[in-house]
């Protein structure tokens, strides 16, 4: 981890506020190195209001009072992850249905990433994606009040994250835009 994915990110923390959820995404990284990574992001958060996620690791939300978790499909059930991290930290679900989507915000997901709309390359075969009506129909499914404008931005490097940071322009976001650096 070195610094300037740390100050691409601030900058957008800075930028964002309450409207940026950090998540760390990476599947393969051992505990005490996601640790280090929440440690280094925790002030950005103080700072600005900004959201710490972690990617399925319930025990690593555990260790700080603020972060929440964003459970994949296969994952710990909702309801569990509830039950240890309580009331108020906010617990994101991923889904690849508009019945899932549905299912994960009425077993009390905070929010819900549904995916893939469109075919991405990071898949060698792409998953069946949903596309335009697909995303109509969950927004429908799960309803117009939980359905929020939600930016999902991959970040694979430092020059990714300093693209992002110098490509978006977060001060346009609008009332219930989210922008989420997956780290």
């Amino acid at each position: 981890m070195g610094p300037r994915p740390l100050d691409a990110i601030a900058r957008l923390a800075d930028a964002c506020g309450p409207k940026l959820i950090v998540q760390i995404r990476e599947r393969d990284l051992p505990a005490r190195d996601i640790l280090q990574w929440i440690d280094a992001l925790l002030p950005l958060a103080e700072r600005s209001g900004c959201l710490i996620m972690v990617n399925a690791r319930v025990d690593v939300a555990l260790c700080f009072g603020t972060v929440g978790v964003h459970l994949p499909e296969a994952g710990l059930p909702i309801e569990i992850a509830r039950e240890l991290l309580g009331p108020t930290r906010r617990i994101g679900a991923s889904r690849h249905t508009a019945d899932g989507a549905r299912d994960a915000a009425h077993r009390g997901a905070d929010l819900v990433t549904i995916s893939p709309i469109f075919a991405s390359p990071k898949f060698g075969v792409s998953p069946p994606t949903l596309g335009v009506a697909g995303l109509e129909e969950t927004v429908a499914a799960v309803g117009a009040e939980a359905a929020v404008k939600h930016v999902v931005t991959g970040v694979a490097g430092e020059d990714i994250v300093e693209g992002v940071a110098g490509g978006v322009d977060v001060g346009q976001a609008g009332e219930g835009q989210v922008l989420e650096i997956v780290a």
